[in-house]
């Protein structure tokens, strides 16, 4: 009986140790722990920069409109035609109503439609800052604009951003999507890694992807 459990725990310890000998060639080949954005301070407009970039098909990234259709299509827009693109911005003013110091954090703008996407990793939202940003939307696209709030927690904006009476008016004429970093985000990352072409920019995909995982308490597909 002695024998036979040294036997097991003999058997158990050197599985312990091929594993961590497989860890180690794993660290030496691919390092799946190095990440650019150990070394960098992403906060909430550095994130948005990244987004607003992937999205742009005139990006360093070279992939043209690959990773804005799949985007669309997360956010069930694929109807939308990539062709007819006008612009994505950054901090885009609400210059058609009263509170023209608002900054649409990004604004992806087709001919006559617009996506806007509120980005709150962290800060929470400001005093009527979702009503002003749908009031300026429809001032200049009138009901073809869709607001995506990318949030990292669940419970969506909260009453003294939007009333909850309109904010449930914008989600049923499908004006409001709220997606989180976790079935938003990296699932997205994940779909732009599956249609990637170059390996530096895998490697970029990868590093963020594991940066918000790390950061939001995301999980991989």
């Amino acid at each position: 009986m002695k024998e036979k459990i040294e036997t097991y725990f003999s058997g158990i310890s050197d599985k312990i140790s091929s594993i961590r000998n497989a860890n180690k060639e794993i660290e030496l080949l691919e390092a799946p722990r190095f990440s650019v954005f150990d070394y960098i301070n992403a906060d909430e407009n550095k994130l948005s920069d990244i987004i607003a970039d992937l999205l742009t098909p005139q990006g360093k990234h070279g992939q043209g409109n690959v990773f804005l259709l799949e985007f669309l299509k997360l956010i069930n827009l694929e109807n939308i035609d990539p062709g007819k693109l006008r612009n994505v911005r950054r901090e885009a003013s609400t210059r058609l109503i009263n509170q023209t110091q608002r900054r649409m954090d990004i604004l992806i703008e087709f001919n006559n439609q617009a996506i806007m996407i509120e980005n709150k990793p962290w800060a929470a939202d400001q005093y009527k800052q979702l009503s002003d940003y749908r009031d300026h939307l429809y001032r200049e696209y009138r009901e073809n604009f869709t607001i995506v709030y990318l949030a990292s927690r669940d419970g969506g904006p909260s009453e003294e951003s939007i009333p909850k009476n309109e904010l449930n008016e914008l989600i049923e004429k499908s004006q409001f999507i709220q997606i989180s970093f976790d079935k938003g985000l990296v699932a997205w990352i994940e779909r732009c890694l599956e249609k990637c072409k170059p390996q530096n920019v895998k490697h970029f995909l990868n590093d963020f992807k594991l940066y918000l995982v790390n950061n939001f308490n995301t999980k991989t597909a």
